[in-house]
């Protein structure tokens, strides 16, 4: 299979902001249970 460069550069972005966009709220999530685990 041969993909354009182009296309290619665009996928990746596309996968990059997706990665981020659904890795963000879990990032959150971790942070506010590390900082009620901290409490204790």
């Amino acid at each position: 299979m041969v993909v354009s460069t182009l296309e290619y550069y665009r996928f990746n972005c596309y996968k990059l902001l997706f990665y981020k966009l659904w890795e963000f709220p879990h990032f959150l999530k971790l942070q506010k249970i590390l900082c009620y685990l901290k409490k204790y």
